[in-house]
C-alpha cells in the first residue's frame, strides 16, 4: 500500500494563480464511470465504500470540468472597514466518474476532511456556503426524499438524488458554479464543543428564495452521511492584500475571520481523522499526461516530436475537439496520401528493476492501406524510437475514429524509460487525411525491485 502524497492545489509563492485547479492525476482510460462506480459500491460496507471513494479521487477519477476552481468574492468587516478577498471553490460537489457519467458522492466528515487535506484545500464555512449560493450561476431547487419512504443513507438513494439533480440541471452547461442541490459538510466554531464526541456539521440546501432548508446542525455523528450531503472544497491559499494566507490562518484570526466566518474566529477548523485511509494508488510519473498545458508552438510541454527516417514531414498540434478527457489531446497528421511514420515521446526517470504499468488512449482517422497506430515503451531509455528495444503494441483492431485503450506492464532496465505514441501509413490509397490523436497517459510503479527478487546485469 502506498500513501498518496503528491496531490496539492496549485499556487504561486506570492499570489494565487489565475485559474487554480485540483491537481489530481489524469483520469485513467479504464476508470469507472459514475454509474459503474454506483454498481461497485452498492453492496459495500460504509468503511469499504469510503475507501473506494478516496481511492478513485486520488487516482483522478473526477470529471474534468470539476478540476478548475471558481472564484467567488468574500466580504467582511475587518478593523471597522469593509474588505473583500477572492476565494476559489469547486464549481460543484465532489463527484466520481467521467464528464458525462458521474456520481456526486456523500462522505462522512472525517473522509471529507481527508480528501480536502489531500488536495491542499479546506471545507466550507457557513458564511462561504451563503456566499457561494448568492454568486452561483445556476440555482436549482432542493429535491428532497422523504425519510418515511426512502432509506436516505443508502447508496440507492444517493444515486436517485444524483439522477434527480441531473434532470434539473440538464439545460445548463457543465462547469458552472451550482448552488441549491446539497447541504454542505462545514467547519464551524462549534467543532471545539464536540471535540471529544465528534459530530458532522451540515448547513445549507438553499431554496430558490435564498433561505437554507438546513440551519447549522450537529444532529448526526461524524461518520453519518445521507443523500443530501455534499462536499465542496475551498482552495487553502487566499491573497489578502498581497500576502498569500491559508484558510485556517484567516478563520482563526481575531481580525480577519469575518472574511470567511460569520460565527467569530474558528479555533478548531478541521475534523479529526481517527483512522485515515491509506490510498492505494501510486503517482502518475508522466508529465503533462493529458496535454492540458498550453502548447509551445506545435508541441505539448514535456513531450517531444519524432519522425522516422524517410518519412514525409508530419504536422503536429493540439486538438480541442478530438479528446479523450479534459480540454485537449495531441495530434500528428498529414492531409494527403504521402506515407509517413512518427509521433511523440517522453523520457521518464524510473528505478531500474522496478515494475511499471503504462496506459494511454489513442485513436485514428485514417483508412489508408498500411495504417500504423501504436503505443510503446523503451525499457532501456534509448534514443531511437524505432530501435530494437522499443516494444510497440498495435491498436489497429479498434475501428476508425474510436478511442482505443492501451495497457502494458514491464520491468525498467535503466534509470529512465521512454514512452511513445506512433502513427502513420505506407499506402497511397484510401482517404486524403490521416490524423492520429493521443491522450490520457499514465505510468505508475507497481512494485519496487526488491519485491521482484531481481538482479540486474
Amino acid at each position: 500500500m502506498i500513501r498518496f502524497l503528491g496531490v496539492v492545489c496549485m499556487a504561486m509563492a506570492s499570489a494565487v494563480v489565475a485559474q487554480p485547479v485540483l491537481n489530481l492525476p489524469a483520469r485513467r482510460a479504464n476508470a469507472p464511470t459514475g454509474s459503474q462506480f454506483y454498481q461497485q459500491i452498492l453492496n459495500l460496507s460504509s468503511t469499504a465504500r469510503e475507501q473506494a471513494i478516496i481511492d478513485e479521487i486520488a487516482r483522478g477519477n473526477i470529471p474534468s470540468w470539476l478540476r478548475p476552481l471558481k472564484p467567488i468574492t468574500a466580504t467582511g468587516i475587518v478593523s471597522g472597514a469593509s474588505k473583500s478577498v477572492t476565494v476559489y471553490v469547486t464549481c460543484d460537489y465532489m463527484a466520481i466518474g467521467s464528464d458525462d457519467d458521474f456520481f456526486r458522492m456523500p462522505m462522512s466528515a472525517p473522509l471529507a476532511q481527508q480528501v480536502a487535506d489531500m488536495v491542499g484545500c479546506s471545507l466550507t464555512t457557513r458564511k462561504l456556503v451563503n456566499d457561494i449560493y448568492t454568486q452561483s450561476q445556476v440555482k436549482l431547487a432542493p429535491y428532497p426524499f422523504s425519510p418515511t419512504n426512502y432509506v436516505i443513507d443508502s447508496v440507492q438513494v444517493f444515486y436517485l438524488s444524483q439522477q434527480a439533480i441531473e434532470n434539473q440541471r440538464a439545460s445548463y452547461a457543465d462547469g458552472l458554479l451550482v448552488g441549491g442541490i446539497k447541504k454542505d459538510v462545514v467547519v464551524t466554531k462549534r467543532l471545539s464543543e464536540v471535540a471529544v464526541s465528534p459530530r458532522a456539521f451540515i448547513y445549507g440546501w438553499h431554496q430558490l428564495n435564498g433561505s437554507p432548508i438546513q440551519p447549522l446542525s450537529a444532529a448526526h455523528e461524524a461518520s453519518y452521511e445521507d443523500y443530501s450531503h455534499g462536499i465542496r472544497l475551498v482552495l487553502n491559499q487566499i491573497n489578502v492584500d498581497g500576502t498569500v494566507m491559508t484558510v485556517p490562518q484567516i478563520v482563526t484570526s481575531a481580525t480577519l475571520h469575518p472574511l470567511l466566518s460569520d460565527e467569530g474566529a474558528i479555533t478548531l477548523n478541521v475534523y479529526p481523522i481517527p483512522n485515515p485511509y491509506v490510498v492505494n494508488v501510486a503517482p502518475n510519473l508522466i508529465q503533462n499526461p493529458g496535454f492540458e498545458e498550453t502548447f509551445s508552438g506545435t508541441t505539448a510541454p514535456s513531450w517531444e516530436q519524432w519522425t522516422a527516417p524517410g518519412s514525409a514531414t508530419i504536422t503536429f498540434g493540439r486538438a480541442s475537439v478530438n479528446r479523450d478527457e479534459g480540454v485537449a489531446s495531441h495530434y500528428f497528421a498529414r492531409a494527403d496520401t504521402a506515407p509517413f511514420d512518427g509521433g511523440i515521446r517522453q523520457r521518464v526517470t524510473v528505478t531500474p528493476g522496478a515494475r511499471y504499468r503504462l496506459t494511454a488512449r489513442m485513436k485514428r482517422q485514417s483508412t489508408f492501406v498500411g495504417t500504423r497506430i501504436e503505443i510503446g515503451y523503451d525499457p532501456t531509455g534509448g534514443n531511437d524510437p524505432i530501435g530494437p528495444d522499443v516494444v510497440y503494441t498495435s491498436l489497429l483492431d479498434t475501428a476508425d475514429n474510436v478511442w482505443a485503450s492501451y495497457q502494458q506492464d514491464f520491468l525498467a532496465r535503466s534509470s529512465s524509460v521512454v514512452v511513445l505514441a506512433r502513427g502513420g501509413h505506407t499506402g497511397t490509397t484510401g482517404g486524403t487525411n490521416a490524423y492520429f490523436y493521443v491522450d490520457t497517459f499514465t505510468l505508475t510503479e507497481l512494485a519496487p525491485p526488491q519485491a521482484q527478487g531481481l538482479m540486474l546485469e
